[in-house]
């Protein structure tokens, strides 16, 4: 499924944190959820698109990625993170907001 083959238009334009609930499934206009997991997203500013991989309900699982809110500043306590191919949204209920940021590379050697 991609968002913009089976999803009206307007719905891309105003994808906001508001509309997707505390476990990541995103809520249409119409009411019905959809799971983001295996969705793919289409990325603003011609990045493309990029499958769904993975939601991170609880923050304080990533707090070394992200403590504050990047608008407001505000230290998140609730949001969500979105995992794609290249990269994730954070997903701030402070501002309303989703932030888009590039995936760092893991450095296999600290696994090892």
């Amino acid at each position: 499924m991609t968002l913009t083959e089976d999803v009206d238009k307007r719905v891309i334009d105003n994808f906001r944190a508001s509309d997707i609930d505390e476990q990541g499934f995103w809520i249409l206009p119409n009411g019905h959820k959809v799971d983001l997991i295996n969705v793919e997203l289409h990325l603003p500013n011609g990045r493309g698109h990029e499958m769904v991989l993975a939601k991170i309900c609880k923050l304080d699982a990533v707090l070394e990625w992200h403590n504050n809110c990047p608008l407001c500043k505000t230290n998140l306590e609730s949001g969500l993170i979105i995992l794609l191919e290249k990269h994730h949204y954070l997903l701030t209920r402070c501002c309303n907001k989703l932030f888009l940021y590039e995936n760092q590379k893991i450095s296999m050697e600290a696994w090892a």
